[in-house]
């Protein structure tokens, strides 16, 4: 009885460590997606304030060439570049090199902002790409490594690209 006794204390050891190790890879990978959620989430509200910034400045000036102040966005760059240092947490070593250097860019391009109607415009696209990025790499469509992607392939695999068929009927709009 003493060799069976052994064999059961060895199975349910076994089934213990087992069971503990399913638990861990199960929390651990939740906990993960958590993550991913709450820094893209965050990120996303700072890229949509430096939206906002930039709109609401751009319909409030409405110079034409020039704008009568440059629009600096420094509050908006630190926490875009806070939220990415914190995301890339989550990559490899590739992907974090990757959302790092992206980061660092989004941040200098934020904080020179825009001081002229060309500057602004070319900022208001590159939030844009920001935004598509984000959205992508929060769902788990985009890695670490596609914030190396440059914009054109940013626009082609992750901005929206609804076609006329793709969308339900309502009606039309009265005139």
């Amino acid at each position: 009885m003493g060799f069976d006794a052994a064999i059961y204390v060895l199975a349910a050891l076994l089934g213990a460590s087992l069971g503990g190790i399913i638990t861990f890879s199960v929390s651990a990978r939740s906990a993960r997606r958590e993550r991913r959620a709450r820094y893209g989430e965050s990120l996303l509200t700072s890229l949509t304030a430096a939206e906002r910034r930039l709109a609401s400045a751009a319909h409030a000036d409405d110079a034409g060439e020039h704008l009568s102040e440059p629009i600096l966005l420094r509050e908006e760059a630190v926490a875009a570049w806070s939220f990415v240092e914190l995301a890339s947490t989550l990559e490899t070593p590739a992907g974090r090199k990757a959302m790092r250097a992206w980061g660092e860019q989004l941040y200098d391009c934020l904080c020179r902002g825009a001081a002229d109607d060309a500057q602004l415009g070319w900022l208001v696209h590159r939030l844009d790409l920001a935004v598509y990025l984000t959205i992508a790499w929060t769902a788990g469509y985009a890695s670490g490594r596609d914030f190396a992607l440059s914009g054109t392939e940013i626009a082609e695999r992750f901005a929206p690209a609804l076609r006329a068929h793709d969308l339900p009927d309502y009606g039309e709009r009265p005139a």
